[in-house]
């Protein structure tokens, strides 16, 4: 596994003039008093797709049938681009996250709200893990060109049950808004134990599924 992890840096770092670009976006929207939680989550779903992009790489040129030849099974190659993309995501998310609360104790109102922006930026990282879940497989099942289709099917579809609810109307909505705000009397920390209980859950499913479908694929 740890000559994948050295192939994907390597992949990666081919890109690291996109990265200083993003880097300087970045110090940009911070020393300009932006949202500092739109540069974390800029900076982060910028990394996650760079680096489930390696997965294209990977498949161009039936480098696959390659790369399996290696002493790693296709169980290890599947770990290794969730690992992959969860740390090089993870410590960019950690960076932004680190460099905004430096932001917030250099102000005016040292601190105040930093609690709060804190958990917003935790929020984004379990966003951050059910894209990565969603997308992995996609990409290892249909490929770069069809992976962008299908995504942009999946969230199409996703609006589309959103505006089916709002068309229904009368007791769905009702019953939505009393769920929803039920969830909003919720304290904080039952907020963050349930985001990560369920993104794991999910994280844990996509594995399974990216697994599966590299084992049944034929090179």
């Amino acid at each position: 596994m740890k000559g994948l992890f050295i192939k994907d840096w390597r992949l990666l770092m081919q890109q690291k003039t996109f990265f200083l670009i993003v880097a300087g976006i970045s110090v940009f929207l911070m020393l300009t008093g932006q949202d500092l939680l739109f540069m974390v989550s800029y900076s982060s779903f910028l990394t996650v797709s760079m680096a489930v992009g390696t997965i294209s790489y990977d498949d161009t040129g039936n480098g696959l049938a390659y790369i399996f030849t290696w002493p790693a099974s296709r169980k290890q190659y599947v770990l290794e681009k969730y690992l992959f993309a969860g740390c090089t995501a993870g410590a960019v998310w950690v960076l932004a996250v680190a460099a905004g609360a430096v932001v917030f104790g250099m102000g005016p109102d040292a601190g105040a709200g930093l609690w709060d922006w804190i958990l917003q930026s935790l929020m984004i990282l379990v966003i951050m893990t059910v894209t990565l879940a969603v997308m992995i497989p996609i990409k290892i099942k249909f490929g770069a060109e069809k992976g962008r289709i299908v995504t942009f099917l999946v969230i199409f579809a996703m609006f589309g049950a959103v505006g089916l609810v709002s068309a229904l109307g009368g007791d769905t909505l009702q019953q939505l808004g009393t769920a929803v705000d039920a969830l909003a009397q919720l304290p904080p920390w039952a907020w963050a134990a349930f985001t990560a209980v369920f993104a794991v859950a999910l994280l844990i499913g996509s594995v399974c599924i990216s697994i599966r479908i590299v084992e049944k694929k034929e090179l």
